[in-house]
């Protein structure tokens, strides 16, 4: 029988998983000197009328847009309701 390499997949190894939190401290630290800097780019270039940055600046100002999904049921295969009642 062929040996099923799906047991191979998952588990622990080296760098797997979520960086420690000291990890992403460390590179918050690092960034923070530039963020004046890339905050007056990204103005400017949604000034200029750059889409994406104009997507950007609206998703962080408003949030995110609800999504909308449409569930269309047919046929016999109805599920079915049963009430607290029974009925």
């Amino acid at each position: 029988m062929k040996d099923d390499a799906r047991k191979h997949n998952g588990g622990a190894r080296a760098g797997a998983g979520r960086k420690p939190k000291s990890v992403e401290d460390g590179l918050i630290e690092k960034l923070l000197p530039y963020e004046d800097g890339v905050i007056e780019k990204w103005i400017e270039k949604a000034m200029q009328g750059d889409m994406r940055a104009i997507q950007l600046f609206a998703s962080y100002l408003y949030g995110q847009p609800k999504q909308k999904s449409e569930v269309k049921l047919e046929g016999d295969n109805l599920p079915k309701i049963t009430w607290g009642d029974g009925s």
